[in-house]
């Protein structure tokens, strides 16, 4: 799994690569049913998509992916070549997304890599593996009535040999689908089922990681002279902002004022065993020293 990624800088052939649609394709590709594993920065954040490929070759892939992504993002995508132990992990850049299929293009492959794939796209070819069959000298390759009896018998050996390699890849490749795809549906099950409740976090907690206070603006109809405070129950989004604030007390006049200002504070994100969580706790807004709107 990858768990470094970004924008890397792309090279001047992948920059001036058209975004945003179905660019000509310097290989064809072959159906495949490969788990796929893309990185992406959210917020700052390594985040991982499950998914799987429909199609692969040796510049790209196509993959139906459990998230959305940009055309033109450069990705972080790992994934296994059938009969292959050895996973690749490179970079992609996004060429196109509708809904949640994608296509990808192969940025900074390495050269075993790159082998790899060029193999595996051979072999779905159809291609002659090396060290096969050769035409006896003086034999045309197009005139099969000109081959001797022992030569057809190689020929025929290695056309069912071909044969079986490809209902093999087939049966696995079946079988690798099936299993990605249910691997899949059951990570996003798990993405839209009902989550467990946030963590509550005290406010002495939370206050440490406030980075960004806004003061509340104290309203001319408020009709309190001396300071006030509302207390507030505030959710705060893995990306430390404020995603949503509810009045628990304080006078009425003065929670609209003090909602607004809440909206804008900004937190450290709270983490749970590294990773950033929502979290709710509470918030209390005081009007000592603040003045009414002119």
């Amino acid at each position: 799994m990858v768990r470094a990624c970004g924008r890397w800088p792309l090279s001047t052939t992948a920059a001036r690569s058209p975004v945003g649609a179905h660019p000509t394709r310097r290989a064809p590709r072959f159906p495949a049913a490969i788990p796929v594993d893309v990185t992406v920065l959210r917020s700052g954040i390594p985040y991982t998509i499950p998914g799987r490929a429909t199609n692969f070759g040796e510049f790209g892939m196509g993959a139906m992916l459990a998230g959305e992504l940009s055309p033109g993002d450069v990705i972080g995508v790992a994934f296994r070549v059938p009969e292959v132990e050895m996973p690749i992990r490179t970079r992609a850049l996004v060429r196109h997304q509708a809904k949640l299929q994608c296509g990808l293009s192969f940025v900074g492959l390495l050269p075993e890599q790159q082998m790899i794939i060029e193999r595996w796209s051979r072999r779905m070819a159809g291609a002659r593996p090396p060290g096969g069959f050769q035409e006896s000298a003086g034999t045309s390759p197009v005139n099969a009535a000109a081959l001797t009896s022992p030569e057809k018998g190689q020929h025929y050996r290695i056309v069912l040999l071909v044969l079986a390699i490809v209902l093999v890849t087939g049966g696995l490749g079946w079988w690798h689908w099936n299993q990605a795809w249910q691997d899949l549906e059951s990570r996003v099950q798990a993405k839209v089922s009902p989550s467990q409740p946030r963590p509550r976090v005290a406010p002495e907690a939370m206050e440490q990681l406030l980075i960004h206070k806004v003061d509340p603006v104290l309203p001319e109809t408020a009709g309190h002279p001396g300071p006030d405070a509302v207390v507030l129950n505030a959710v705060v989004g893995t990306d430390g902002s404020v995603m949503s604030v509810r009045a628990l007390s304080g006078p009425t006049a003065l929670v609209s004022a003090a909602t607004d200002a809440v909206k804008w504070w900004k937190y450290q994100p709270y983490l749970i065993h590294g990773q950033p969580v929502e979290v709710e706790t509470t918030v209390t807004v005081s009007f000592q020293g603040t003045h009414p709107t002119d």
